[in-house]
C-alpha cells in the first residue's frame, strides 16, 4: 500500500495544490490519503480527482464574506459548506466512488490526541470532518462534532505519516508547505490567551503548549524514514507565501513551484511507489 499526507498551512497549502494537480494529470494512485487542517481541503479534492479546485478554494475571495484580512476573517463555514455546493461544486460521488481511503485529522478538545475521520457516504458527515480538521485554535470557535469538540488536527498530529503506516502503507508520499528547518508556529507564546480560552481543555493546553517540540521530533523521525527508503518528502525550497497570504501574484508562484517541483521530480516519485493509477 501507498500513502499521501498532506500537510496544512492556511494559504501555504496553494504550494501541496500544485504537487497534487501534478498528480493527477500524472494519474499517480495512492491507497491511502489524510489531510490536516488546509491540507484535508487538498486531499478532499485529490480523492475527487477534481484538478484546479484546491487552488481556486484557497485562493482569495473578493466578496463580502471576507475583509482585508483574508483568511483570519474568513468564514469558516462558508468556505466547508457554501464552496461545495455553490461557487466551487464538489464531485461528491467521485469522492465517495474512489478505492482510496482518505482521512482527515482532527484534534480532539478532550483528549488533547489525535482523531482520524473519513466518510463515504454522508455528504453533512464528510465536510463536517473537514471542518473539524480546518479549526485553528483561538481564530476560530470550536467544532462540534458527533459529540465531540474538535481543533485544528495539526495540534495533536501534524504530519501523520505514522498513521499511515499503522493503516498498511509501506511507502508513503508527505507533502509539506514549509522549507526544512522552519519553524511551526510555537503556540507557548499564546500561553496566557489559551489558557483563558481552553481552560476547561486541559489536554488540549497541553497539546498546544507540547505542539512545539513534537513537531520537530516528527521532522527528526522523516528524515531517518527518508534514509530507511520508507518515506520521501516533498517540500518548497524557500518560503513563498505567509499562511495568510492576499498576494494573488505571490500565490501563483507558490502554486506553479509546487506543481514543477512534481514535475521534475515525477520519475522519482513513480519510482519510490512503483505503481500508477489503474486504468
Amino acid at each position: 500500500m501507498t500513502g499521501l499526507i498532506i500537510e496544512g498551512g492556511a494559504r501555504r497549502g496553494i504550494f501541496t495544490a500544485g504537487i497534487t494537480d501534478c498528480l493527477l494529470e500524472n494519474k499517480i494512485h495512492f491507497d491511502y490519503v489524510a489531510g490536516v487542517s488546509a491540507g484535508a481541503e487538498v486531499a478532499l479534492d485529490f480523492t475527487a480527482k477534481q484538478e484546479g479546485r484546491s487552488r481556486r478554494v484557497i485562493m482569495p475571495h473578493r466578496t463580502g464574506d471576507f475583509s482585508v484580512l483574508g483568511f483570519l476573517s474568513m468564514d469558516l463555514d462558508n468556505m466547508i459548506y457554501r464552496f461545495p455546493y455553490q461557487d466551487y461544486p464538489f464531485d461528491f460521488d467521485t469522492f465517495f466512488a474512489s478505492d482510496t481511503n482518505c482521512e482527515f485529522v482532527a484534534t480532539d478538545c478532550v483528549t488533547g490526541k489525535a482523531k482520524y475521520f473519513s466518510e463515504n457516504k454522508s455528504e453533512q458527515r464528510l465536510l463536517d470532518s473537514v471542518r473539524a480538521s480546518c479549526t485553528v485554535p483561538i481564530l476560530y470557535q470550536i467544532s462540534e462534532f458527533e459529540g465531540g469538540k474538535y481543533v485544528d488536527g495539526s495540534i495533536a498530529d501534524a504530519v501523520p505519516f505514522d498513521r499511515a503506516f499503522e493503516q498498511g502503507c509501506s511507502r508513503v508520499l508527505v507533502l509539506l508547505t514549509k522549507p526544512e528547518n522552519e519553524p511551526c508556529t510555537d503556540y507557548r507564546k499564546f500561553e496566557f490567551l489559551i489558557n483563558k480560552k481552553y481552560k476547561d481543555y486541559p489536554n488540549l493546553i497541553n497539546a498546544l503548549m507540547t505542539r512545539f517540540d513534537r513537531y520537530n521530533e516528527q521532522c527528526k523521525r522523516m528524515k531517518q524514514l527518508e534514509e530507511d527508503g520508507r518515506l520521501m518528502v516533498l517540500r518548497p525550497s524557500h518560503k513563498y507565501v505567509k499562511s495568510f497570504e492576499m498576494n494573488t501574484d505571490v500565490l501563483d508562484e507558490a502554486y506553479n513551484a509546487g506543481k514543477n517541483l512534481a514535475k521534475e521530480k515525477l520519475a522519482e516519485i513513480e519510482d519510490f511507489l512503483n505503481v500508477l493509477e489503474k486504468k
